[in-house]
């Protein structure tokens, strides 16, 4: 599935949101192009979407209520401090716990006030709860690292600093900056170099997660998967089984969710899985809405889908 495409704010935060490209943006705001505007405040989403984020913006003129599959190339965290000094060794203890967790690649960027933006490149399956995990896996890292990040970029439809956009309070820009650099630069040369935009070369894609990373985000895949579950639950639907006591995600279920599966194996796994999401006592909605994506991009029908899901959901036997 293409999940390209963003939104853009030009002027202050709570602005109208304009459809675009994602990768265009970013490749216009790293090399200054005229029209990003560099002199005026700016934002960009913090994650990427498909088409039904494209028709929804049309439709309803905002992004408020988009409930739809969100995805990133990276995931991001936000270090804001009172002290840009103490920002700044924030900075350098996240880095390195990212380096020990197997990061590479990592982007770094100073937010034009009193903070920094740290990047790293992944490779997961967008979902509905992409922007949920995200978080949870960042806050396990921040706290592994002792650092303080700011939740509220992790809102699905967030507005986030563009690079080389200036900031209203500071006239700095949020500039690019080497990670190499990161143990020796001072706190004025950053402030120094944030004075004008400077163009850059950066054309983030995805990169494999990671091991270590990856095993904190199947955990919070499962962790995030049951809250979701939990909290749609009222009562129980016809057809579907009770929950057990101690359900568990499976590792199964967790690769169909993210790759779906190979031909001769794909009617089973998806069958499996969604017998799987039963014990949770998954409500059937949100069964076809979190396994019909990667079931479809395994070449299963949409008859054979809906099909597969409902049997593995009641129980049924599968053929």
């Amino acid at each position: 599935m293409k999940m390209s495409y963003a939104f853009r704010i030009v002027g202050m935060k709570d602005g109208k949101r304009r459809f675009i490209d994602a990768a265009a943006a970013l490749s216009a705001y790293a090399s200054c192009h005229p029209s990003c505007e560099p002199q005026a405040e700016s934002y960009l989403s913090s994650f990427m979407f498909g088409d039904d984020f494209r028709e929804y913006l049309s439709v309803n003129g905002t992004t408020r209520g988009f409930t739809g599959l969100c995805w990133s190339p990276i995931f991001w965290f936000d270090l804001d401090r009172a002290d840009l000094a103490i920002a700044l060794a924030d900075a350098r203890k996240l880095v390195d716990q990212l380096r020990e967790l197997g990061g590479q690649e990592i982007v770094l960027f100073f937010s034009g006030k009193r903070g920094f933006h740290v990047g790293l490149p992944i490779d997961e399956t967008p979902s509905h709860e992409f922007h949920s995990t995200v978080k949870t896996v960042a806050n396990d890292i921040a706290s592994q690292a002792g650092v303080i990040i700011d939740p509220a970029i992790y809102s699905k439809v967030q507005p986030f600093r563009a690079p080389n956009s200036r900031h209203p309070a500071t006239g700095l820009y949020k500039s690019w900056i080497a990670v190499d650099r990161l143990a020796m630069l001072t706190t004025d040369e950053i402030l120094s170099q944030a004075k004008q935009p400077i163009p850059f070369d950066w054309r983030p894609a995805p990169k494999p997660t990671p091991p270590e990373i990856r095993k904190l985000w199947d955990e919070a895949t499962q962790k995030n998967l049951t809250t979701v579950i939990g909290s749609r639950v009222d009562a129980p639907l016809s057809g579907v089984q009770a929950v057990s006591q101690s359900p568990t995600l499976n590792r199964r279920t967790l690769e169909f969710f993210r790759h779906g599966a190979n031909e001769g194996e794909r009617a089973k796994r998806l069958f499996s899985s969604a017998a799987n999401l039963s014990e949770f006592g998954c409500p059937q909605e949100l069964a076809h809405a979190l396994l019909t994506e990667p079931a479809l991009d395994s070449g299963l029908s949409p008859s054979e889908t809906r099909r597969q899901i409902d049997c593995g959901l009641n129980g049924g036997s599968h053929d």
